[in-house]
């Protein structure tokens, strides 16, 4: 059983948003039909083709959108299901994307956003790994001039690159400064 699975996240639907997905999938030809004691969505009898399905499942603050096809023998009676992607049953699944495709920007302009599955997410390729060598503190720290402070510059002879007072070389070039 392979299916092309959505989810997306909502905080807040429409009102009627249930009804307007309900009049679409009828406007592209779906009817209700429970397969397994679930309702679904159907378009065809699959004498030429396999027939579409999709099943929505609203849950608290997730929508879920199942899409896939089935293969049938004769008419009305299947053998398995297909997801939508893929180049075999490339004719039927091209219509079914297509709708699987406006139910995504029906939810999308409501605000509703995507959620990764785990078969897509990003996985580490590599386990984290302690360092060999232990972190150890500077020698001198780190001291930022005061605010009244004033600091003196000179400049390297030999580039031009100014330089504090007190630096014994040049930081662009190297050369030692007298």
């Amino acid at each position: 059983m392979s299916r092309t699975i959505k989810e997306y996240r909502y905080t807040m639907l429409p009102p009627h948003f249930q009804s307007q997905v309900e009049q679409y999938l009828a406007s592209e030809g779906y009817k209700p039909y429970f397969d397994k004691g679930v309702q679904v969505y159907k378009y065809g009898v699959g004498a030429l083709t396999g027939p579409k399905f999709f099943q929505i499942t609203y849950l608290p603050n997730i929508i879920r959108i199942e899409g896939w096809i089935k293969f049938a023998v004769v008419p009305g009676v299947y053998c398995g299901e297909s997801e939508l992607s893929g180049f075999y049953g490339s004719i039927p699944k091209a219509g079914a994307k297509k709708v699987l495709d406006q139910l995504e920007r029906m939810l999308l302009s409501v605000g509703a956003v995507p959620i990764l599955s785990a078969p897509y997410a990003q996985q580490p390729q590599q386990p984290y790994q302690q360092p060999q060598q232990p972190y150890q503190q500077p020698q001198q720290p780190y001291q930022q001039p005061q605010q009244n402070q004033t600091v003196n510059y000179i400049f390297c002879s030999k580039c031009g690159a100014r330089v504090t007072a007190d630096s014994a070389f040049c930081s662009a070039c190297g050369n030692r400064i007298q």
